[in-house]
């Protein structure tokens, strides 16, 4: 080859091969980082990457009679990817709960094959201390053999990384919460003391959701508007709800959309002076870090992780689950105090960012160019 002529196509590094293992066509938080992260362009030019998809049942994937199908599709799409594919680092999502028991499994056979393994913990309604300490003898027994065997863990917060090193004495554990596109943000909002007093919720109709307390909340918060957007995944929550709505006093306020898109949730965030999301059980919801990147104050409840990223009087406030009369004298000091709110607002903007996809992938590509030395 001559000095000056430029090296041919073929002889150009290969990219490292990363097999991601997560949901990517059922509903659901991992669902949406998933996506999230195979539209990275910076992904696709460092990897060459296949999702192994864990909602491979599809609409079908929560029918718990189809539950047993789980493990044994799951360890043959290992098995079969680490043969086909053959990756340098195989990265699996877990819910952490009965799942728990294909995804450990998944993650001891690529290891025993050679793959350097992450495992990243996402814990739904509980929290991961309580579905460890609370869940039955053959999870914790799994999880004390596998977790240890994994080459780095990821947690969601500085929280649940306190657990890992403390319960399972792992020395390799990244903290990285769960990733918002930096293109959906808004370049610029409408001016926060402007907007009229609107109060947005946006999720799952379902009462874990805090949604039907917070219905209950609207009666005790005067000359506000209430936007609840999203959607019930059973007839039994759509039910609940349509009681709850009908049983308020203050229905006339309370505008319902069903149905979810995530422009339609900015639009909203324009809209509004305020989230309230008082869930009974979380990890880390992104509806509320998208909040937070549009400069809105929050209130919400310290389950899962939100206490590591919400702080009480500064991003917003923090009230107990169920507890309607808290909810509603939190939202009245964010709607009656302006200065203090657009103060709230200032400060999510900026603490916001470590939400953003670009910050949070940025650690993943450290972690796996740690994993690749």
């Amino acid at each position: 080859m001559k000095q000056d002529e430029p090296p041919s196509h073929h002889m150009r590094p290969r990219k490292p091969r990363l097999l991601w293992v997560g949901p990517l066509r059922t509903a659901g938080g991992i669902t949406v980082i998933t996506k999230r992260f195979i539209s990275d362009p910076e992904v696709q030019r460092r990897y060459q990457v296949k999702i192994q998809d864990q909602g491979y049942l599809g609409r079908w994937n929560f029918v718990r009679i189809l539950s047993p199908l789980k493990v044994p599709i799951g360890v043959a799409l290992i098995l079969w990817n680490m043969v086909t594919f053959r990756p340098a680092i195989v990265h699996v999502h877990t819910s952490y709960r009965g799942g728990f028991l294909r995804d450990g499994l998944i993650a001891l056979i690529a290891r025993g094959l050679g793959a350097k393994v992450a495992m990243t913990f996402h814990s739904g309604w509980k929290t991961l201390p309580q579905l460890y300490y609370e869940g039955a003898g053959w999870l914790k027994q799994l999880s004390r053999w596998v977790i240890p065997r994994v080459d780095a863990l990821v947690a969601n917060g500085p929280s649940y990384e306190a657990f890992l090193r403390a319960e399972f004495d792992h020395q390799n554990i990244h903290v990285m919460p769960n990733p918002v596109t930096d293109e959906q943000i808004p370049a610029s909002m409408p001016e926060y003391t402007s907007r009229e007093r609107v109060v947005f919720f946006a999720g799952f109709l379902d009462p874990r959701k805090g949604v039907l307390e917070l219905i209950k909340a609207a009666e005790k918060v005067p000359d506000a508007r209430f936007i609840i957007y999203g959607e019930a995944q059973t007839l039994k929550d759509r039910e609940k709800f349509r009681a709850t709505l009908d049983a308020c006093r203050a229905k006339d306020r309370i505008q319902v959309d069903i149905g979810y898109g995530v422009d339609k949730v900015f639009k909203y965030m324009e809209e509004a002076r305020l989230l309230a999301l008082p869930s009974w059980g979380e990890s880390m919801p992104l509806i509320l870090e998208e909040a937070m990147l549009c400069g809105l104050p929050v209130v919400t409840t310290p389950v899962g992780v939100i206490a590591d990223y919400v702080q009480d009087g500064v991003h917003g406030y923090l009230i107990e689950p169920g507890d309607v009369d808290a909810l509603a004298q939190a939202i009245n000091r964010i709607l009656d105090d302006p200065q203090r709110a657009l103060e709230m607002s200032a400060r999510n903007r900026v603490d916001g960012r470590q939400f953003l996809r670009s910050e949070v992938h940025a650690r993943l590509f450290r972690m796996y160019d740690q994993l690749l030395r």
